[in-house]
């Protein structure tokens, strides 16, 4: 065993720093000497040094480690201790494993740095070779490619064709490797320009973790010395066998445990300098080894390129080799059928038939041979277009890595994103329609069908002389068979081709689908690396003092005759061929001219909304449609010029830039014309949905402020911003824009003026007189959104400012049009509702009609309430007119609650739904957040644990979980309700049971999961949970044991709503079960808050928890002389006549006790329901006493006997009354 020798970490930060200050003079001294001479005299010195040996024979070695293992495995150790120990020594094996794996590395860097000069140059020399020659001629040098193929005998052509077949082969599988080491190289390529900011992040790491180890291993050289590991482990031996107290034991496993955690350290810093090292000599060859890469590369695309293009060549010459031979067949069947066709005589029909046959299978050959060499081109031209988008993405992605979100880089993207929104191979996505390979895939089976049954064609020739029943007069058997035998023989052949040829088509097709789904899915990575950055990048400077200067040149560019000559010019040439825009032009201006007919119909539409009887949704129906007719002409108009534009042969700037921003303008203004042709008079907007016709018509004026102020100003803003002005630097662009958005905040500000239509029509419908927290909302957002987008233009991030105007439009109309929808829909379901009522009260109308009429006797009988009767005419006009008066106010407060959550969970969805579909292009664009760290968290433990850092795109989506959580807990619950616990025989207590606890697993879940977005986990949880438990357990015991006690109301249901209970003195009935009370609404209607705590530790009464029969207490007094069973007879027969009292148990009259004015008698009836208790105790108490009366036993009343005392003289006092009926005083008698 070799003796520990002290080693200090420090030297190796002295070898680190020795290496990292010596990398400039490596790297200056690369060029003037040779690579050997430089670098490996750093790493000899380095590797070399006293404190790196030293480090070496401090370490045991592989065979140590593995006998000192096996005596600590021996020896009868705590188990703790031994395990340790164990573990410990491992982690120095590691430790050295992974210092000899990156020496091994470093070495082979040093090796490539020596010797990659000479390959460098020798690959770059073949390159250069390869490109200065001229490619040569494949066709003209390879007589399997330049053959005539209708000279070649058929012989020759099946020979060619299996030559050719074996060449495509080999070729395509040399060519899927080439293709295959291209992508290796391009990811190596790419993993290596990345490598070096983490290799120097790696050094500093390395860095800080050996000064560490230095303090640490300093810690042990100031303790005594230690024992040797032969010395320890006696010490341990000796305690072990004598027995003795744990104290000697603890210190000889204490000398150990220093022994072999000094050993770790210093197995630590031996592997850390290793890494140093083969970081230092990495970064130093990185630039050597991206040569090198590069140099493979290209020479690996012109090798891949060349022989794409002889596949190409071979892929071509077999499809034409396929086509000479179908083209030969046909005209071989063709020449049989003419010549046939010659000596066609009787009885020979069915053979001139089966030779058509055959020729219609070879003319099918032929074409679907033909269609296979068109999806071979497909997919070759798709392929193309897959390597080269997949091109430009690297090239795209190495210049973002580069130059970083530059305005240069601006202008690059953009031209890709237009580009990849370019309709690509419209050809080829037609060809692989699921219509047309479910028809090859029929052709396929129906064609090997054939084939089957001509598997013995004697056979098949008789039979088919039998099924055509050929008399033997007319033509013999053995004829027929003999000269069908070749005819037969031709289809079976055809067919044999057709077969291949049908498997050969469905097999390009599927290569064309699959290609076709790369080429997708390749450009929507694209597209979304793209949006992801496009939104953060400028597209000018920002506006400072210099830029202000250049406005006058940008102007005089703008203004310069020429290009608007040149623009009229080219415009001029595109109207003689744009057929496609006059056609729209011409539809625009027919429908623009027919406008007053539209209106007229509008009009037309809204006069049977007037009665009940004529009303139907069909008709808002219809008026939307004119409406988006009425708003579709300029828009039209708008989008004809700019294709017109497009399509100038020279593309001129005025015509580029304008053609760019009319485009732009098309859905603004349609969206703008949708909504005005809502608010003109008779439209949807007053007839339909019933708004003031003199709010509408201010909202339709204040329309006009943006069709004839706003629209025309973002017009101008969105052609300078289009605008090619050079070389020329200036902030027309910028500053453009302030007007058109500073025009826009003035019109938001006039729309939602609270004195104007909009908030009137809100505050309407809302049933809301004051001004409202909408209101503000308005105001606020109709002042900083303008600001917010001018401040962004003058910081030069002018596309921004154009995406996000055009998405907050396109926002604002989804929110619109959402809302006629939902208004129309509130309105048809509100008008079903009505006519189904309406018809309800006609049929009872005619029924009280007829009853009438069967019970008159006489007209004197008839009572005046019956004049509707007798005139059914005024009945109807009266209805009519009260439905019209109902209908005149569209209120959705007449809709059912379970309706209301419905219609609005709808509208939600969807406009959720849209908002994804407006917002989905930058949605991408925020995933920048998610390089901004807010903080950290460890993730796993051990070895396994990892920092992963929560960004701020974590937080926005935890924030976003909990609004959502808020949404769905409020939506779920009413919509489980009206879909399913509506249509299950439950309680009212139940239902709401559920809907509690459904709204409580939504917001725990919700919780759990923005929890676990920004890092919580299930452990963290579970200890945040027991420690709010000990905290609430002191402090908020009320609290949690309300909350508890809610629970268990919710599951064992002692009391639900709709019950009727009595708690302590409280009386009422349970309206809500909350979390910490429930609210109980007692007699006098007064809401009562109970906590829920009362309702498990005190008494309760639950009149209604499983039957609601209560029993009536009715005492009844009758007067002394009074026969108390005729009158016991005569409750107890009100008591069984009464339909509210229950037969079973059956009422209990009984005669009880003699009070002091009256016999008491008690009357003991059930009722079915808690409800009928008062209404049920009135009545029998008001039938008793008329039955009493009747039978005239009085009802007794108290009777008191008064004793007056004679202990003194009695005052007596006369009293007269006058003539005026006054009481005349004792001094006047």
């Amino acid at each position: 065993m070799r003796k520990s020798v002290g080693f200090s970490c420090r030297a190796f930060v002295q070898i680190l720093f020795l290496v990292l200050g010596g990398q400039i003079l490596f790297a200056g001294s690369l060029a003037a000497a040779p690579p050997a001479a430089s670098s490996g005299a750093q790493t000899d010195g380095d590797t070399g040094s006293p404190a790196y040996r030293a480090a070496q024979e401090d370490v045991p070695s592989k065979a140590e480690i593995e006998a000192l293992k096996a005596r600590i495995e021996a020896r009868d150790l705590p188990e703790v201790d031994k395990q340790e120990l164990l573990d410990r020594l491992e982690k120095i094996s590691v430790y050295k494993k992974q210092a000899r794996t990156d020496k091994k590395q470093a070495n082979e860097y040093q090796e490539r740095l020596d010797n990659g000069a000479e390959d460098l140059k020798t690959r770059e020399l073949v390159t250069q070779r390869l490109q200065r020659e001229k490619e040569p001629d494949l066709v003209a040098q390879d007589e399997d490619l330049s053959a005539p193929l209708s000279e070649l005998d058929p012989a020759r052509l099946a020979e060619l064709q299996q030559v050719l077949e074996g060449r495509l082969v080999e070729s395509e599988t040399e060519l899927e490797q080439l293709n295959s080491r291209l992508e290796s190289l391009t990811a190596e390529l790419t993993e290596l320009r990345s490598r070096p900011d983490q290799a120097r992040r790696e050094l500093s790491e390395i860095n800080d973790r050996l000064t560490r180890i230095d303090i640490a291993l300093q810690t042990y050289d100031s303790q005594p010395d230690l024992p040797s590991v032969d010395k320890a482990f006696a010490a341990l031996v000796e305690e072990e066998a004598e027995d003795s107290t744990t104290a000697p034991m603890a210190q000889a496993l204490s000398d150990m445990e220093s022994l072999t955690e000094r050993w770790a350290l210093s197995a630590e810093a031996l592997a850390l300098t290793e890494k140093a090292l083969r970081n230092q000599i990495e970064l130093s060859s990185q630039p050597l080894r991206s040569d090198l890469i590069e140099a493979e590369r290209t020479l690996m695309a012109i090798k891949a390129e060349r022989l794409t293009k002889l596949v190409r060549l071979l892929q071509q010459r077999m499809a034409d080799l396929k086509i000479e031979k179908a083209s030969r067949l046909k005209a071989y069947v063709k020449s049989d059928v003419q010549a046939s066709g010659q000596k066609l005589g009787p009885g020979e029909k069915v053979i001139a038939n089966a030779q058509q046959h055959n020729l219609a299978l070879s003319d099918d050959l032929l074409r679907r041979t033909q269609s296979t060499e068109v999806i071979d081109r497909n997919v070759a031209a798709a392929n193309d277009e897959l390597a080269d988008i997949r091109e430009r993405f690297r090239y795209t992605r190495s210049k973002v890595e580069v130059a970083g979100l530059s305005q240069a880089l601006g202008q690059i993207l953009l031209e890709e994103r237009r580009q990849l929104r370019e309709p690509r191979l419209l050809e080829a996505r037609a060809l692989t329609s699921q219509d047309l390979i479910a028809r090859a895939g029929l052709s396929q089976i129906q064609n090997s069908e054939m084939r089957r049954e001509l598997r013995d064609l004697d056979d098949y020739a008789e039979r088919l002389y039998r099924r055509e029943k050929i008399k033997p007069d007319v033509m013999a058997q053995s004829e027929f068979v003999e000269r069908m035998i070749p005819v037969l023989e031709t289809r079976r052949g055809i067919l044999d081709e057709l077969t291949s040829a049908d498997q050969s088509y469905l097999q390009s097709l599927s290569e064309l689908d699959y290609v076709l789904t790369q080429l997708d899915d390749q450009a929507e990575t694209f597209q979304a690396f793209i949006n992801e950055r496009l939104l953060w990048i400028r597209s000018s400077p920002v506006v400072d003092t210099g830029m202000l200067l250049g406005i006058g040149t940008q102007v005089r560019e703008l203004s310069r005759f020429q290009h608007w000559r040149g623009m009229l010019s080219d415009l001029k040439q595109s109207l003689s061929f744009g057929l496609v825009w006059w056609i729209g032009a011409i539809l625009a201006l027919a429908a623009y001219l027919r406008r007053y007919s539209l209106k007229k119909m509008l009009r037309e539409y809204a006069v049977p909304l007037g009665r009940l009887s004529t009303d139907s949704f069909a008709w808002s129906a219809k008026a939307l449609a004119v409406t988006l007719l009425l708003a579709l002409p300029w828009p039209v108009i708008f989008w004809c010029i700019s294709l017109a534009l497009e399509q100038t042969p020279m593309e001129s700037r005025p015509a580029v830039a304008l053609a760019a921003s009319l485009r732009g303008m098309v859905s603004l203004l349609f969206y703008l014309q949708v909504i005005r042709m809502l608010c003109i008079p008779d439209g949807i907007a007053v007839a339909h949905l019933r708004w003031p016709r003199e709010y509408v018509e201010m909202i339709y004026r204040d329309l006009n402020r943006f069709l004839y102020l706003v629209l025309p100003l973002i017009l101008v803003a969105s052609f300078v911003i289009n605008f090619d002005f050079g070389s020329g630097v200036g902030a027309l662009p910028n500053l453009v824009p302030l007007l058109s958005l500073t025009a826009l905040g003035y019109a938001l500000m006039k729309l939602f003026n609270k004195d104007r239509g909009v908030i009137r029509i809100y505050l309407r419908y809302r049933h809301r007189e004051a001004s409202s927290k909408v209101h503000k909302f308005l105001i606020l957002c109709s002042t900083l959104i303008p600001a917010v987008l001018a401040a962004t233009a003058l910081l030069g991030y002018l596309y921004t400012v154009g995406t996000v105007f055009v998405l907050i439009s396109d926002t604002i109309f989804l929110l619109v049009a959402l809302l006629i929808i939902h208004l129309l829909m509130v309105r048809g379901i509100i008008l079903a509702q009505r006519k189904v009522a309406y018809q309800r009260a006609i049929e009872k109308r005619n029924a009280a009609r007829l009853s009438a009429r069967a019970a008159a006797a006489s007209p004197a009988q008839v009572s005046d309430e019956s004049e509707a009767v007798r005139n059914p005419e005024i009945t109807i006009a009266v209805e009519a007119a009260a439905e019209a008066e109902q209908e005149s106010s569209l209120d959705i407060a007449v809709l059912s609650k379970g309706m209301r959550e419905l219609l609005s969970t709808v509208m939600l969805a969807a406009g959720a739904f849209g908002l994804w579909f407006i917002w989905e292009d930058v949605l991408p664009a925020f995933n920048i957040f998610e390089e901004v760290a807010v903080w950290q968290y460890t993730e796993g433990t051990g070895e396994e644990a990892r920092i992963v850092p929560v960004t701020l795109f974590d937080l926005g989506l935890s924030i976003f979980v909990i609004v959502l959580t808020i949404f769905a807990a409020r939506r779920i619950p009413a919509l489980l309700e009206f879909a399913v616990l509506q249509r299950i025989a439950m309680g009212p207590g139940g239902s709401y049971t559920i809907r509690t606890l459904s709204g409580y697993l939504v917001v725990g879940v919700g919780i759990i999961v923005a929890l676990a977005q920004v890092g919580a986990n299930w452990s963290q949880i579970g200890w945040m949970a027991a420690a709010l438990s000990v905290g609430i357990g002191f402090g908020l015991q009320e609290i949690v044991a309300n909350f508890i006690s809610g629970l268990i109301i919710l599951f064992e249901r002692p009391i639900r709503v709709g019950d009727v209970v009595t708690v302590g003195d409280t009386d009422g009935v349970v309206t809500r079960i909350k979390i910490r009370a429930t609210t109980i609404r007692n007699w006098d209607n007064k809401e009562l808050l109970v906590p829920n705590k009362e309702f498990i530790t005190s008494r309760l009464l639950n009149w209604t928890l499983t039957d609601e029969t209560t029993r009536l207490l009715i005492p009844v007094g009758i007067a002394y002389g009074s026969d108390p069973r005729q009158a016991m007879q005569i409750i107890r027969k009100v008591a069984t006549s009464h339909p509210n009292v229950l037969a079973e148990p059956a009422p209990l009259v009984s005669f009880e006790t003699f009070g002091d004015s009256a016999l008491q008698i008690f009357l003991r009836a059930f009722v079915g329901e808690l409800a009928l208790r008062i209404p049920v105790a009135t009545e029998l108490n008001t039938q008793i006493y008329e039955a009493l009366n009747e039978a005239g036993i009085s009802i007794a009343y108290p009777q008191r006997d008064v004793h007056l005392s004679t202990s003194q003289p009695l005052e007596m006092r006369l009293l007269r009354e006058q003539d005026t009926g006054s009481v005349a005083s004792p001094e006047g008698q």
